[in-house]
């Protein structure tokens, strides 16, 4: 300002302001001290600190310790897989061990899939019969037993088989899925078993599906369990592979009639694939309801 006015005054013009400003104690911007270092950098920290959010409260160690629990436990996100070192997790992988699972080539995560549906429809009561899971790995050739017979309460594999796919499926994997009527096609995930019947195939069993979108079209496509001669350990030394149905579990005659037998009467069957659409549209894949029932059987087996 001083120069400002400097550039229009008279040097004796200049003087006399200078003169008044003091006598009124105003100082001279040439008087006023310029900041320090050390200030600068004080009042550069507090408006650093103004911007900065504010954040919420700190948790007690009691609130941390819920929250991580909570965060191991249900983790539905991580498709709709169980959050690693969960109490679930530990449940699960006992009982996969305890029935020869792994040394039996079926993978733990499709293991997991399976009962986190059998437990859900265990909350609805949906099976008659409990205790016994099916689980069909579509993962695998059909030149390898992909049908797993697993006793739950007895911690045991009872069997594990030769099953076909649908025609059109694919040729020795299944790649295709549909519940669409004379597609002819594999359909996916959980059913359970119902009555039995005889008809072209001889003794076999009626499935009903639990999803729609996915398998609900069962019974009115005539989607069963039966055995047929194209599912044979001689037929797959020719080809290289099993014959293919229209949607059935077809299984060898040999074996058919004995492991209808074992499941028939409201088991639940899982049947899986390499399909990312079905895991996450699922309904049965609820792996809260599932833990929830899950430890009731723990607490029960403590007892």
């Amino acid at each position: 300002m001083c120069g400002f006015l400097a550039a229009y005054l008279f040097p004796g013009q200049m003087d006399s302001i200078s003169h008044a400003t003091m006598a009124v104690g105003i100082p001279l911007i040439s008087d006023i001290p310029s900041e320090s270092p050390k200030t600068k950098a004080k009042a550069a920290e507090k408006a650093k600190k103004k911007e900065q959010p504010k954040l919420s409260p700190k948790l007690s160690k009691e609130q941390e310790m819920e929250s991580l629990q909570r965060m191991k436990e249900i983790s539905q996100a991580a498709l709709r897989g169980i959050p690693f070192q969960s109490p679930f997790e530990n449940h699960l992988k006992d009982l996969y061990r305890a029935c020869d699972l792994d040394r039996n080539d079926l993978s733990f995560q499709t293991f997991k899939l399976g009962m986190i549906g059998y437990y859900n429809l265990l909350k609805k009561s949906k099976l008659k019969r409990t205790g016994i899971l099916s689980i069909v790995d579509y993962d695998k050739p059909s030149s390898e037993e992909r049908l797993y017979i697993i006793d739950l309460k007895g911690k045991r594999l009872l069997d594990r088989l030769l099953v076909a796919h649908g025609q059109r499926s694919g040729w020795n994997y299944a790649k295709e899925f549909s519940d669409t009527p004379q597609s002819h096609q594999t359909s996916l995930g959980f059913y359970k078993t119902a009555e039995t019947y005889s008809g072209k195939y001889g003794y076999s069993l009626r499935l009903d599906g639990f999803e729609k979108g996915f398998n609900a079209k069962a019974r009115s496509r005539a989607v069963v369990m039966h055995g047929a001669g194209y599912v044979s350990r001689d037929y797959l030394k020719q080809h290289g592979r099993l014959g293919r149905s229209w949607g059935c579990l077809t299984l060898t005659m040999e074996e058919s009639e004995k492991t209808i037998r074992k499941i028939k009467g409201g088991t639940c069957i899982y049947v899986h694939g390499p399909s990312k659409d079905y895991q996450k549209k699922s309904k049965l894949l609820d792996v809260e309801a599932a833990w929830e029932v899950a430890s009731r059987d723990i607490k029960e087996e403590m007892l």
